[in-house]
């Protein structure tokens, strides 16, 4: 006794079914870049002195932490790789550089008042 499907209640019905998990997997997707690029922007461009500072320590504790996780991981048996440590030292980086550009605009802004 041979079975045949009917594609179309089946398709419509993976449709149905499908079609909200990959919209709410998209949208994490989406979501998770745009808050990367906001935190970029912020790291840029901070606030006040304050949140530069705080941009510094997370960065810092941060690339501490990915430092010791790497240095527990190979336990001293094998060399270390430093790839997975360039990206928070570029972080750092960046966090610095927003401070400094903080603190050049405010310099820029007390020499424009006197």
């Amino acid at each position: 006794m041979s079975q045949t499907w009917n594609l179309g209640p089946v398709s419509l019905t993976a449709i149905f079914l499908l079609a909200p998990a990959y919209l709410v997997s998209s949208l994490r997707f989406g979501f998770y870049f745009l808050k990367k690029i906001q935190k970029r922007k912020n790291e840029l461009n901070p606030k006040n002195f304050e949140a530069g500072l705080n941009n510094i320590q997370k960065s810092f504790y941060t690339l501490m932490a990915k430092s010791y996780e790497e240095l527990r991981s190979t336990d001293g048996k094998s060399s270390l790789d430093l790839n997975v440590l360039k990206e928070q030292i570029t972080e750092l980086e960046r966090t610095i550089q927003g401070l400094k550009n903080l603190l050049d605009s405010e310099k820029n802004n007390l020499e424009l008042f006197r």
